[in-house]
């Protein structure tokens, strides 16, 4: 019976090391783990996994010189043992030696069929990945990351595709695939949340049944010898079962801490994915949105060549070049000054009244109080309004054409009007309907979806509405769109890598 206890006991703590671990409470798991120190020549319990055990959550930790410590006996070809040569080759991962880390898990995928088990082969290509990945080598990297993906989820051993999907979600990002990499990404965050969870409630019903099951054996035991050894038995039976009712009263308290700071760290990395998918989402869009931009612009500087109007060509490039240069400079935040966005615009608007030869005028208008300098919005949000008033509005306009741009802060928000005295929305699209073209706005439509995104809305609805403008006579004398946007009063200063 000590030795069985002893065993039972050796054993949960093992396995509680490896959940705190999984969790990525390493000091914990650190603690837990030291105390099996007395179990491990009970059992199945052997001191090699124990140490490579040991060793990988010094490893975790940054404990590099007491990692090794654990982890280099395993560093042989006699009789591998394969957690303590795993745990081996991710430690020269993190010290960057990564030949060293290839040479020692490659010598094990050579041998064929090894491990048996699909999941610990997985494993072992997991590693090799990281190793080639930490070389900059994206390509074998990716290579041994797919063929691994396979047998893990061959071997259903969620918690092991853990690191394979992460590390794909990295590789991808490093070869510019920002779309494979946000859903490996969101699927790395969303199994480690699931194999916590499950994990908890699983080792939660363990331990209550091993205390169960430890009573009804202690119980039977005791009756079986009661008529020989009747006073002792008793006083024994009552000290297993206060001892097993206090334990598992205190693991049940003890679990419970654990389930509610695991419950408010998921939260955390749930609010964290959520972002992180939305900037991911804003950059994608921002990439669409350059593209566009500068091509309308390089067709009007196309229509004045092709016209001989070298000179006004001359003019017109080099507010092209001085436009292009704020455009580019901007598009590498996610946000910006209100002021700068307006000074854009202005820019914008000067070279297309050059090309429509000054046929409209415009103005910029704060009705209240706006500090500008401290209102933050995406950049390139208000020209694509602009670019459709003129273009659908005031270029068929008979006589001088005008268009407002209006701001103001009403309920929190900062409401930004672009209204134009042009032929209106149901004379453009009759226009647009004789004249065959059947191109959509595709500025718009990119922009409408980036301010969704920055409203957190799902509805166009709530930030985003078109409206015609009537004269006393309630004739339809041009158009209006209305725009809804969240204010920011704090930048963001990370610089933000376009993709190719």
């Amino acid at each position: 019976r000590k030795n069985q206890f002893q065993f039972s006991l050796g054993q949960s703590l093992f396995w509680m090391s490896l959940f705190y671990e999984t969790a990525g409470e390493y000091q914990t798991a650190l603690s837990v783990i030291q105390q099996a120190r007395p179990y491990v020549n009970e059992g199945p319990l052997f001191k090699d996994v124990w140490s490579a055990t040991i060793g990988d959550i010094y490893r975790l930790l940054g404990k590099y010189d007491s990692a090794s410590y654990y982890l280099n006996p395993f560093n042989t070809d006699a009789d591998p043992s394969l957690l303590g040569r795993k745990n081996l080759s991710r430690l020269y991962i993190d010290l960057g030696d990564y030949d060293k880390a290839l040479s020692l898990i490659n010598s094990l995928i050579e041998i064929k069929n090894y491990p048996a088990d699909p999941d610990s082969r997985g494993v072992l290509f997991t590693i090799s990945a990281s190793a080639c990945f930490g070389k900059k080598d994206y390509t074998s990297a990716l290579k041994f990351a797919r063929e691994g993906l396979p047998m893990l989820k061959a071997g259903h051993r969620k918690v092991r595709m853990i690191d394979n999907y992460e590390l794909l979600a990295k590789i991808f990002h490093c070869l510019r695939k920002d779309d494979s990499a946000y859903y490996y990404q969101t699927r790395f965050y969303e199994m480690k949340d699931s194999i916590v969870n499950r994990q908890f409630l699983w080792r939660l019903n363990n331990y209550k049944n091993e205390a169960d099951e430890e009573k009804k054996t202690s119980q039977i035991n005791l009756l079986n010898k009661e008529n020989q050894l009747k006073d002792q038995k008793l006083k024994q039976q009552a000290l297993v079962r206060n001892s097993l009712v206090g334990g598992f009263i205190l693991l049940f308290l003890l679990a419970l801490v654990i389930f509610r700071n695991l419950s408010l760290k998921r939260k955390k990395e749930r609010a964290e994915l959520q972002k992180k998918g939305s900037e991911l989402e804003m950059q994608a869009l921002r990439a669409q949105m350059n593209p566009h931009f500068i091509f309308n612009c390089l067709s009007s500087i196309n229509k004045f060549i092709l016209k001989e109007d070298t000179d006004t060509a001359s003019d017109y490039l080099t507010r092209f070049s001085r436009l292009i240069r704020t455009v580019l400079t901007n598009s590498q935040l996610s946000l910006i000054p209100l002021s700068d966005e307006i000074e854009m615009v202005r820019l914008y608007l000067e070279m297309e009244r050059l090309r429509f030869s000054d046929s409209f005028d415009y103005n910029i208008i704060y009705e209240n109080t706006i500090e500008s300098e401290t209102i933050y919005i995406p950049p390139m949000l208000l020209q694509p309004f602009c670019e459709n008033a003129i273009w659908h509005g005031l270029m068929h306009k008979q006589g001088q054409g005008k268009l407002d741009v209006t701001m103001s802060v009403v309920n929190d928000q900062l409401q930004c009007v672009i209204a134009d005295n042009g032929i209106g929305r149901e004379k453009a699209a009759e226009m647009k309907t004789k004249s065959g073209v059947k191109q959509k706005s595709f500025g718009l439509k990119i922009t409408t979806e980036r301010l969704a995104l920055f409203n957190n809305e799902k509805s166009a609805d709530s930030f985003f509405r078109t409206e015609d403008v009537l004269d006393q006579d309630g004739n339809i004398s041009g158009t209006k769109v209305i725009l809804n946007i969240k204010l920011k009063q704090q930048a963001t200063t990370q610089t933000v890598n376009e993709p190719a």
